[in-house]
């Protein structure tokens, strides 16, 4: 059968290095149907999270309230997991653990993957019988916690760290199993580092109140400001523990800003740049990138939404894609570009006519998409555990045909 041409969609530039042999795409694709069975029965029957917090979805509750901050440290005082010297003057920021290169594809790990050694090896043990061949964990959640046991002095003995497992144990497990482990936290999206850390909350315009997304009864909680260094500071930080412990890949989620009330724009934030939507792009770019000069060694990935690229709320912001905007000034290299069945079915041709089959509708998102990300690999992610497995496959094989044969699969 001859190859489609399906237009200009930047080539993957392969993120683990090994190239695959046609029978090894055919073999890939056959074996994702193994995920439905084998990920979900392993991944949803380890015992229930280590975390009984469930965050509010609602971000836009109508009211938000003055908190008195409570007593914080500051990080950048510090000096939290600060690199050791080999002697050359020079930080070694190689990691500690050998972590083997693969190619392909990566499986998101459940929530309760990390409750124990056992729930862990369990589901690395059934990523890589179903395939895959690399693995990504949750180690920073939305609530702000730390799914793994931090060593970072400032964070010693706070409610932050609710892991057992060391970033190291989890490494080698991964290795172990033949799998690349590759981190991922939420940056922006954390309530609990404000109470702790000096100079990361968003406060009134007063200094003295911490701002809320809404009453904390109705679930409001804090954000991390990016315009902070604080923020700046704790995020490169756990970044870099990461990397030394052996995460050459760290993803970063939630890189985003909260949405503001009107009664905040108007009265409340000092000086009002957390709300001007033609300049606050460049907090992020600043925060993404003094991680990255921090950990020179590490790839950090961007995760964002397909739908927030393609389908901008102008003048709002891009939400998960707001960081495009600087995409020229970005020190990374690979974005994470996340959809779903919905995002493709509301796909058609060019003269608003029958929709496009589903390859037609995956190379025509992904061909937007590449005109805001620049020079920027692309990785897609396929979250969706509605898709078919026929679906499925029609979907992993537009990724090859486009040349993106690095993909994600959430369930």
């Amino acid at each position: 059968m001859a190859k489609r041409n399906y237009g200009k969609v930047k080539r993957s530039k392969n993120l683990y290095k090994k190239k695959k042999s046609g029978f090894r795409k055919v073999i890939e694709t056959a074996i994702t149907a193994v995920l439905v069975v084998g990920l979900s029965f392993v991944g949803y029957t380890i015992a229930k999270t280590i975390l009984e917090y469930e965050p509010s979805e609602n971000n836009n509750n109508d009211v938000s309230v003055d908190v008195l901050p409570i007593e914080t440290v500051d990080i950048n005082n510090e000096n939290p997991g600060e690199p050791e010297d080999d002697g050359s003057g020079t930080p070694n920021h190689e990691p500690s653990a050998s972590t083997p290169e693969y190619s392909g594809n990566a499986i998101y790990a459940p929530s309760t993957v990390l409750e124990s050694s056992a729930s862990l090896s369990a589901f690395l043990e059934s990523a890589r019988s179903s395939g895959f061949e690399a693995v990504v964990i949750e180690l920073k959640n939305s609530d702000g916690r730390l799914l793994y046991n931090s060593e970072i002095p400032v964070l010693q003995g706070a409610d932050i760290i609710a892991g057992t497992l060391t970033a190291e144990q989890i490494v080698a497990a991964c290795t172990s199993a033949g799998l690349k482990p590759v981190a991922r936290i939420n940056t922006l999206m954390d309530q609990l580092a404000p109470r702790l850390i000096g100079s990361v909350s968003y406060r009134f315009a007063d200094g003295n109140y911490a701002w809320m997304d809404g009453r904390p009864e109705a679930g409001g909680k804090q954000w991390a400001n990016p315009f902070l260094d604080g923020t700046k500071a704790y995020i490169a930080e756990l970044t870099e523990e990461l990397f030394n412990a052996g995460f050459a890949d760290v993803v970063f989620v939630n890189t985003i800003f909260p949405n503001f009330h009107p009664v905040d724009i108007n009265n409340h934030l000092t000086g009002n740049p957390e709300t001007d939507f033609t300049t606050r792009f460049t907090a992020l770019v600043s925060l993404v990138n003094n991680a990255a000069e921090k950990v020179p060694g590490a790839n950090i990935m961007l995760e964002m939404s397909l739908s927030d690229i393609v389908n901008p709320n102008e003048p709002e912001p891009m939400r998960t894609a707001e960081i495009l905007r600087g995409v020229n000034d970005l020190n990374i290299q690979t974005v994470i570009i996340t959809f779903t069945r919905d995002d493709t079915e509301a796909v058609t041709t060019g003269d608003g006519s029958a929709p496009l089959e589903l390859p037609g509708r995956i190379v025509d998102m992904f061909t937007k998409a590449q005109t805001f990300t620049n020079e920027l690999e692309i990785i897609p992610l396929l979250a969706d555990s509605g898709l078919s497995e026929i679906d499925r496959e029609v979907i992993i094989s537009a990724f090859y045909e486009m040349g993106l044969e690095n993909y994600m699969l959430r369930n």
